[in-house]
């Protein structure tokens, strides 16, 4: 089977990249805004919107917004963590379609590791929504948050400004 020397390219190459950057966890954005703008102004690189709910499931959509003067980005590595939900699964994005990659999520406790890869071809993503995460609501409220674990991208140069969205708020029950 090709999938398994795949997977350990894919993570050779992760492990290559993650190995000559530090590796950090931080409360709030990443990275220094462009020119000019304050972090309050600068448009975030990588956010969360909550889409349409049906019931107890509920629909997140990671979107990736490249600011003119980045790097695009070939493989992406990001973290989600989530509180009160169950995850469900994922689709690929717009953005992932377009590039011609692949979207490989895997579940951790309370986390999901979301890598966009391909194995055969260079091509950069472009601003777009990345993934579709489904969850079912909780007992109570629940939150979706991008963690801020450095590098996102590869190539390297594709991480200088990355700005993070805050975490979003997932109420228990479906208003009217």
């Amino acid at each position: 089977m090709r999938t398994p020397r795949l997977v350990m390219a894919v993570a050779m190459a992760l492990a290559t990249v993650a190995g000559s950057c530090d590796q950090q966890t931080l409360d709030g954005p990443v990275g220094t805004p462009p020119d000019g703008a304050t972090i309050e102004e600068a448009p975030e690189t990588l956010s969360l919107a909550l889409e349409a709910s049906a019931g107890d499931v509920v629909t997140v959509d990671l979107v990736y917004a490249r600011r003119a003067e980045q790097a695009a980005p070939r493989m992406m590595e990001l973290w989600v963590s989530y509180d009160g939900l169950t995850y469900l699964g994922a689709e690929s994005g717009a953005a992932v379609e377009r590039a011609g990659k692949r979207l490989v999520v895997q579940e951790q406790p309370g986390e999901l590791r979301l890598v966009v890869y391909a194995a055969d071809n260079l091509a950069v993503v472009e601003s777009g929504p990345v993934a579709r995460l489904s969850f079912r609501r909780g007992g109570s409220d629940g939150s979706v948050a991008l963690q801020a674990r450095d590098p996102f991208f590869a190539p390297a140069a594709a991480n200088d400004g990355v700005l993070l969205g805050p975490a979003l708020r997932v109420p228990a029950e479906v208003t009217p």
